[in-house]
């Protein structure tokens, strides 16, 4: 729109031998979350979307909240709400090796922002093995392969739903996060990222 300059973008990269798979047992289907509790980063779609799968798929399922924001007492007022105090879990703000447990302590990340320039934790969950479901705005789509995550309308909670199904099959699940693992080896590591940004130097 402004220029005819071609255009050079240059990804966040993901360490992944620091976010990468490693076992923590899970007695329950697990579905998790982390990212701020603001409105944009749509922890209660996330909610709604939950209790349909409780009442319609698996009613021991659990759901992670990691992260803190402004957004916290109305999202732990709508929990109460929709009679989800047994099954969902505000885990707080992690970082370091607490956020890479986090990862590996679900099942299915998902993200169902408003709004997104990128989408780190999404390649930090796919570089953990972990598939994900993500709302189809902003750079959200540029970080999911069509075989490692479900891209959905954020607001649409049959597209959710209909994801989740598939996600709860644990074949499915672990065939999917194995993809995501790949992608984001291929795609989105610190060492691909840095090619691109020293190519681009090398050019100019």
């Amino acid at each position: 729109m402004y220029t005819s300059k071609k255009i050079e973008i240059t990804p966040f990269g993901v360490d992944t031998e620091l976010f990468k798979p490693h076992e923590i047992k899970k007695e329950n289907f697990t579905i998790g979350t982390v990212k701020a509790l603001e409105t944009v980063y749509g922890i209660d779609r996330l909610l709604l979307l939950f209790a349909s799968f409780l009442k319609e798929v698996d009613e021991n399922a659990i759901l992670k909240i990691y992260g803190k924001g402004s957004q916290k007492e109305y999202l732990e007022s709508l929990v109460l709400e929709l009679n989800l105090q047994k099954n969902v879990f505000f885990k707080g703000y992690v970082k370091g090796n607490e956020l890479i447990n986090a990862f590996n302590s679900i099942d299915v990340f998902v993200n169902l922002s408003r709004a997104e320039s990128f989408g780190v934790s999404v390649l930090e969950a796919q570089s953990c093995g972990v598939p994900v479901i993500v709302s189809s705005v902003g750079g959200l789509p540029e970080v999911v392969s069509s075989k490692s995550g479900f891209i959905i309308n954020g607001d649409s909670i049959e597209e959710g739903l209909a994801s989740l199904k598939k996600l709860s099959v644990k074949e499915r699940r672990e065939a999917m996060g194995k993809e995501g693992r790949l992608f984001v080896e291929q795609n989105y590591s610190i060492e691909h990222c840095m090619d691109v940004l020293l190519n681009i130097y090398q050019k100019i």
